[in-house]
Order: structure tokens, then sequence, then C-alpha cells
């Protein structure tokens, strides 16, 4: 994996149809205590905090620019001006919508289905993810009705469907090595087709900072 591997947008039409397509990059605000807190008991509560903003902003001026609208939904729903003012003012914001993730990812991507025949969901802890990435996300839904990106502790960094899907999103342990596994299950029972990408790394611990010194140096100047 390569911290800075945002690529170039790609300037044609997603093939084959280039019908509307919305990308949706889940955040939280990154205040200290309350993001990567599983890097924090390594590195302590401020330097994660500091990571998961410059992880943050890597991922969104990776993918966005692409030929799909992008959109930012972030949490706590009162933390618009704290997330606008770290990602970016042109950018479009929703804020996520109900009481676990399961059902604001569902929420929006319901949201984001209502205009658009293609949406994908990505987060902001895969500094890997790029525009070549979520071009190949789009494109595999064109031939299946979900495609998740694997994620090397069990999780997926990206989901994209054409369709609503809540059984994706019933009973999966968040948090745990079993979220692809147990999604895929469900995707098999609701005979959905699915798809995947290459697996990449999420970074929640200090040894997931081995590949990106740009991360790793920010721990030294908190």
């Amino acid at each position: 994996m390569n911290g800075n591997a945002a690529g170039d947008p790609p300037a044609s039409p997603i093939p084959p149809s280039g019908a509307p397509a919305v990308l949706l990059v889940f955040a939280k605000a990154p205040v200290a205590g309350r993001v990567k807190t599983r890097l924090a008991a390594d590195v302590g509560a401020q330097a994660a905090a500091a990571i998961y903003r410059l992880m943050g902003r890597t991922v969104v001026d990776a993918v966005r620019g692409g030929p799909w609208r992008t959109v930012v939904c972030y949490h706590p729903p009162d933390a618009l001006a704290e997330v606008r003012a770290w990602l970016g003012e042109e950018l479009e914001y929703w804020a996520q919508q109900g009481a676990d993730l399961g059902t604001r990812m569902d929420q929006a991507l319901r949201r984001a289905l209502g205009s658009a025949r293609r949406a994908c969901l990505i987060g902001t802890d895969t500094p890997a993810v790029d525009a070549i990435r979520v071009r190949e996300a789009f494109t595999a839904l064109e031939g299946a009705h979900v495609v998740f990106g694997p994620a090397n502790d069990g999780g997926y960094y990206l989901l994209g469907l054409r369709e609503p899907a809540p059984e994706l999103f019933r009973q999966i342990p968040w948090g745990t090595s079993q979220v692809l596994a147990r999604s895929t299950a469900e995707a098999a029972a609701a005979d959905l087709s699915v798809a995947l990408l290459a697996p990449l790394d999420d970074v929640d611990t200090v040894s997931n900072l081995t590949d990106y010194p740009d991360l790793a140096r920010v721990i030294d100047g908190v």
C-alpha cells in the first residue's frame, strides 16, 4: 500500500453507459479521543487524531474530480463546520442518519441511489483508496449487484450497490473480523451477485503505519 497513491482521476465516462454515479465518503469529525481509538492506544489520542486528519484529506483528494458526484457523509450531525473546514468547502456534505453504522450506511446509499444508477461508499481509514480503485468498483457494478473492497482485517474499505440492499446492514458484527464474511453471506442469501476488488489495509494500529512514512511522521510532530 502507498499512502500517496492518489492516481489521476479518470477523464472518460464510466464504461459502458456513463450513467449517474455517486461516491459517498464516510468521515467522522477528527476529534482526539473519538477517532482511531485502537491506534490511539499505541500513539496517543492527539497523534491518532492528527493521523486521521491526514488520512481523510489524502483519501478525499485522491477520489474527488472523477466522473461521479462526490459526497462527504459526516458524523456526528453537528460537525458540519469542522468537517467542511477539514475536507474542503467545495464538496457536497450530508449528515449521517441513524443510530448505528449499518443504519447510517444503508440510509446514505438509499439516498444516493434515489438519483443515481450506481453508488459506492468508502471510509477514511484506508489511504490507498484512489480514483482508479473507485473506477474499478463502478465498472464492476455493471456486472454485479454488489461490489466489496476487502480489508485485510476482515472488514471492507468499499461497498458499491446498484440498488438498495438493506440485508447487507442487518445483524453484521461491525468492528470485527467477520464483517466481510457475514456481509457476503447475506448477499448470497439474498441472491445478489458479488464482485471483489483487491484487498487493502486499514490503518488501525501503529504496525499499519509501516508503509506510510508520511503518516508515521505525524507522530513526531504532535
